[in-house]
């Protein structure tokens, strides 16, 4: 075997481990949505809930009528944060949208009433 010929296969077998390293840190690196958002999708209507103490929910409900509550829909959702869009307060569905952004540490719980 030829020196040039041994530089070559080095080099592609260099090439490959250094394509499948990168590879690996991607998927360790890409966020995923497992946690608090992980049952949420963008679409989807859910109830947004902010007491006097300042803990903000979202809450999802399977019942029919206890999903009349829902007053807000996700339109974007990351790792780290989730968008929602409400009618302003007191102006009906037909009233300005206000979109909120929400940090994942700002969102206290995410709480799915399920049916019996």
């Amino acid at each position: 075997m030829k020196i040039g010929q041994i530089v070559l296969i080095g080099g592609i077998v260099w090439a490959a481990t250094w394509s499948h390293a990168i590879s690996q840190t991607a998927k360790l690196t890409t966020p995923t949505r497992a946690g608090v958002f992980a049952k949420l999708k963008v679409g989807q209507s859910v109830e947004l809930y902010s007491n006097n103490a300042g803990i903000t929910s979202i809450r999802i409900y399977d019942d029919p009528q206890q999903a009349l509550q829902h007053n807000a829909k996700i339109i974007e959702l990351a790792g780290d944060m989730i968008a929602l869009e409400t009618a302003a307060e007191g102006e009906g569905e037909d009233g300005p949208a206000i979109e909120y952004r929400f940090p994942v540490n700002a969102v206290h719980t995410v709480a799915h009433f399920r049916a019996k």
